[in-house]
């Protein structure tokens, strides 16, 4: 393979990890955290994200803005980062001594900074009190992750796909009317959500990171206004979501770049070695086929776990309560169905995924070579697949799809009926098996995100499709409500949560307070 110049976008993701701050060095005065009670901490914490049904590397940083949530207060703030590190060392999101007691100080001063963040913005009459408090409580989250766990090669992978994509994409019905800016944002937002599986916290940080450091200047405060505006109107926003669409469709390349460039600290000799580079895809590209049959083994397992909390929860609130009200005694064949359904349908989940084939490897690597060389091919392009080109067709599509759908709920009730279930048995399935069914259908489109090809389906699964698809739409309105209110979560939050975590910690300063006693003897 000849070598060749890196090409414009080449260039920058070369620029781009250069001037990313180096990765800190280890230091010898660390934080070493008493184990006293770590495994309750570890237990809960494993409830709590169940609960949550979260990306698992989302989990330290939502943990982190529950502590700030509990324990900040913004009008005096205290030192809290010991405290904090405490905390997630003994929840097992740190390992023990891994965090210098200087960055102890730089928590603190980051808590500070938003706290001041948050008292100007008010003071301007921007926005409601409780909308600043979830912009900074999310912001300083991040900021603070960055500190205990630095990933500067991270921002700088997701600025050059932001700007690759930027400069790609084509076609102005994915604009959809949107200004410059917002369309920028939208781009921006889309890359965190389809390319890094950010959430709307991360995203939000690491696009005002430029400009909300340590300055509270009131021109500062009106961009933080704008870009936080901007972010909550975009993030999940129709826009966004076409956008990321058809980032989705184009994604693996992108995926595989950054598998090799974000923990590669040699990264950028790699960029320079196209032959090298390229076989290095290959075997990422085998190595991320392996570990996808893992990973959709322990999302069956989390979906399974997050179901089962929220299917108890319910029956022990309304099933079982409105059975003895209504029938004086537990109707046990639609409970045990309710209970048994979503966890073996989640296990044959496994069965329908395959690996890609060599042709599709060929594919990614193929762009890959395209974005960062000059391979004398026409720059990359992106737009928007369509599988239907009729406007008119479309429309016959969608009223079929709402026939599909009335009829296939009217089926299951009737089926539902003749095994016995009452309205509110009837009601919780069609809830969970609309959810398992949007689970499941997330946990296979993860699985498929480093395919280019779309594969051959069978009989059998275009047979699923046609019954599971409206419920895999039912189940994504059911979720995107359920994380907005999260009605599990907040109970956990305030019945268990704050009164164990206050109590845990009474313990450990009375502890120290013994040992300091008996020191003094």
């Amino acid at each position: 393979m000849q070598p060749l110049p890196l090409s414009s976008d080449g260039d920058k993701l070369v620029s781009l990890l250069q001037s990313a701050p180096p990765e800190p060095t280890t230091a010898r005065d660390v934080v070493h955290v008493d184990g006293v009670a770590g495994r309750i901490y570890f237990a809960y914490e494993q409830l709590r994200n169940a609960a949550e049904y979260g990306e698992q590397h989302l989990l330290l940083r939502r943990s982190i803005e529950r502590f700030l949530q509990r324990s900040l207060n913004f009008n005096h703030p205290e030192k809290l980062a010991l405290e904090l590190v405490i905390e997630l060392t003994q929840a097992r999101y740190l390992k023990n001594d891994s965090v210098p007691r200087e960055v102890l100080k730089q928590i603190d001063e980051t808590i500070a900074g938003f706290c001041e963040v948050y008292k100007h913005t008010l003071a301007g009459g921007h926005r409601e009190r409780a909308t600043v408090r979830i912009w900074v409580l999310q912001s300083a989250s991040v900021y603070i992750e960055q500190l205990i766990s630095p990933q500067p090669r991270t921002r700088a992978f997701v600025d050059f796909a932001f700007q690759h994509y930027l400069e790609s994409i084509e076609g102005t019905d994915i604009r959809q009317g949107l200004s410059d800016q917002q369309y920028e944002i939208a781009v921006y937002c889309a890359t965190h959500r389809a390319i890094m599986k950010s959430d709307i916290a991360t995203a939000r940080a690491y696009a005002a990171a430029s400009r909300i450091a340590a300055d509270t200047k009131q021109g500062d405060m009106e961009y933080f206004v704008t870009i936080n505006s901007y972010i909550d109107e975009l993030f999940n926003g129709k826009e966004t979501n076409r956008i990321m669409r058809m980032i989705g469709q184009y994604g693996a390349p992108m995926r595989i770049l950054r598998e090799m460039v974000v923990p590669n600290p040699q990264a950028e000799s790699l960029l320079h070695d196209r032959p090298s580079l390229i076989g290095r895809s290959r075997a990422t590209l085998q190595e991320q086929y392996s570990l996808t049959r893992s990973r959709l083994n322990n999302g069956i397992v989390r979906s399974v776990a997050f179901v089962a909390i929220t299917k108890i929860l319910i029956g022990l609130v309304l099933e079982i309560p409105y059975d003895l009200i209504r029938h004086g005694a537990i109707v046990w064949p639609p409970l045990i169905m309710n209970v048994l359904f979503p966890p073996l349908y989640m296990a044959t989940l496994g069965l329908s995924i395959r690996p890609p084939s060599q042709k599709n490897s060929e594919i990614v690597v193929g762009y890959i070579d395209r974005i960062l060389y000059q391979t004398g091919r026409s720059p990359i392009k992106y737009r928007l697949r369509r599988r239907v080109s009729s406007a008119a067709l479309n429309r016959t599509f969608n009223l079929l799809y709402g026939v599909v759908v009335v009829s296939w709920v009217v089926i299951l009730t009737w089926i539902l009926a003749q095994l016995g279930f009452n309205l509110m048995s009837g009601i919780i399935f069609f809830v969970f098996l609309s959810t398992v069914s949007f689970l499941g259908f997330r946990l296979t489109q993860t699985a498929r995100e480093f395919e280019m090809i779309e594969g051959r389906r069978s009989f059998f699964g275009l047979l699923s499709d046609f019954f599971y698809t409206p419920f895999i739409r039912i189940g994504h309105w059911l979720s995107d409500r359920y994380a907005r209110v999260n009605v599990v979560a907040r109970i956990l939050d305030i019945l268990i949560e704050m009164p164990l975590k206050f109590g845990l910690r009474f313990l450990r300063e009375w502890m120290g307070f013994l040992r300091d006693k008996q020191e003094e003897l």
